[in-house]
């Protein structure tokens, strides 16, 4: 999984909070892609993460953090963060490329997570589709057209498989 997060000041992290809580417990590493200004506070908050969430300190999942220049928002963000693993960088928890996975998820830091959530990547397994999303909808640009040739995802939390990954790192 791939956050893309660019946290002001702490309050910015209860969101982000939620998210590691709820929604990572069923994934393998945790790429957290940063702007290099937000160093200091994701640094002591990736901390306090690994002290703090039962299946970060078990070791059930990894998080690393990654910061990157914020000049294309939350997919350069995404991206960077896909390209770190891409290029068989060593990090504090090992060694990690995106060879070593099958599944992907990314997810920004917009969305404020109540209870454990895993359904958008239990959809990508159980119905075997390329990706997956909290929501989608088939209305054209300007709605100027509906049904399945304008299908689209939506940005917030999207999952693919190996295929489906390529694809939306091929048009982004």
């Amino acid at each position: 999984m791939v956050i893309a997060a660019a946290p002001y000041d702490g309050r910015q992290l209860y969101t982000l909070w939620s998210e590691m809580e709820c929604f990572t417990q069923s994934v393998d590493t945790v790429v957290l892609a940063v702007p290099d200004w937000s160093n200091k506070l994701v640094s002591q908050f990736a901390d306090l993460v690994r002290s703090s969430i039962p299946h970060f300190i078990s070791g059930q999942v990894k998080l690393i953090t990654k910061y990157f220049v914020n000049d294309r928002y939350d997919v350069g963000l995404w991206c960077d963060g896909l390209q770190s693993m891409e290029e068989n960088t060593d990090d504090e928890d090992g060694h990690h490329t995106l060879s070593d996975y099958d599944e992907f998820a990314i997810l920004n830091d917009s969305v404020f997570a109540l209870r454990p959530f895993s359904d958008v990547l239990d959809v990508l397994k159980q119905r075997n589709v390329r990706m997956a999303s909290v929501s989608y909808s088939k209305a054209a640009k300007n709605f100027k057209g509906y049904g399945d040739e304008h299908y689209w995802l939506e940005s917030v939390f999207r999952a693919f498989d190996r295929p489906g990954l390529d694809v939306f790192r091929n048009y982004s």
